[in-house]
């Protein structure tokens, strides 16, 4: 019998696909496949809409973490899927399973974590659940719902040969952090780029409203995974320049320091809830000159759109290091 190890979360994701089928009712603007969905609501508002999961020794690893870090990273996480369609956070709901015998303190400062992740967004948390966990870890479900600024929105298929491929902030840290934490490294920048990482809604909302970028997502698996996931939506190539992407100064003194290969951070680290975008050629100077003086979070090209090929190349080679699969991974 096949296991789901054997195939992979995305191609488990495709058989799910089918099983559902395209959306029968015409106010569903996107369905599975992007970020978010995309729905028309009565009197023509749009929504965005995601559901994340974080389970424990999966997505957080509760010896190394911080109580109000796990919250904060699982919110985080769930509101970086608006962040790459360009919404405004509104509503959150969160399900929690804890075992019965995690303290109240404990649970209340994971809570604490995730009130504080969306307050940082502009968002509100509005119900939810709790329930006991069975195999004695921590599981968090959260769905969130963002608005369209202007009825607009940013999926992942609207990339085109020419355009330019570039990425928000600097790539690996977060990555590199958690290899810090699992090895006892006293790296505490590192540490906490993988607990409380950012998620560009602001960035977001400003690429969506200037209408500058053709497709966009944020990189939650690894940069190569996830341009892929453009790459396929769009139905063209991706070509990266390896020297071009952006890394900080804290992962450069780390690797050099203890002799890792920075490549593995910076193409195949996830949970970056970095921006990708695509962009025309024709405009990406001044949006570039434009963002950086709007944001800290400096942009950087690091690629371009070819329908020469399908998929992702890192200086026109099929790269050996792609990022995080669920199942495949496990």
């Amino acid at each position: 019998m096949i296991k789901l190890r054997d195939i992979g979360e995305l191609s488990f994701i495709k058989k799910v696909e089918d099983l559902i089928g395209k959306p029968s009712k015409k106010n569903v603007l996107v369905s599975i496949g992007d970020d978010c969905a995309v729905v028309k609501v009565r009197g023509g508002s749009i929504l965005l809409i995601s559901s994340d999961m974080s389970v424990e020794n999966v997505h957080f690893l509760s010896e190394c973490f911080p109580p109000t870090a796990i919250g904060w990273k699982a919110m985080a996480s769930a509101w970086s899927d608006i962040a790459s369609m360009g919404g405004e956070p509104q509503w959150a709901v969160v399900s929690i399973a804890l075992p019965g015998d995690v303290s109240v303190q404990r649970a209340e400062t994971i809570f604490r974590g995730m009130v504080e992740s969306t307050k940082y967004v502009g968002g509100t948390i509005v119900g939810g659940d709790t329930t006991s966990s069975c195999d004695d870890c921590i599981v968090i479900d959260i769905t969130v719902i963002g608005g369209a600024i202007q009825r607009r929105f940013i999926t992942r298929s609207g990339a085109k040969p020419g355009d330019i491929v570039a990425v928000t902030g600097t790539l690996g840290n977060s990555s590199a952090g958690l290899l810090a934490l699992k090895q006892n490294l006293p790296l505490p920048e590192l540490w906490r780029s993988h607990w409380y990482p950012i998620p560009r809604i602001e960035e977001g909302r400003w690429f969506c409203s200037k209408g500058c970028v053709s497709a966009m997502i944020d990189i939650s698996d690894g940069l190569v995974i996830d341009a892929g996931h453009i790459a396929e939506m769009s139905k063209i190539g991706i070509n990266l320049y390896r020297e071009k992407i952006p890394v900080s100064e804290e992962l450069k003194k780390f690797c050099d320091t203890y002799n890792f290969d920075i490549t593995n951070f910076i193409l195949g680290g996830g949970e970056e809830y970095q921006l990708i975008v695509t962009i025309p050629k024709n405009k990406w100077e001044r949006v570039r000159e434009k963002f950086n003086q709007k944001f800290k979070c400096l942009i950087t090209e690091i690629g371009y759109i070819t329908d020469e090929w399908q998929g992702v190349r890192v200086d026109g080679v099929k790269p050996a290091i792609v990022g995080y699969e669920h199942f495949a991974n496990s």
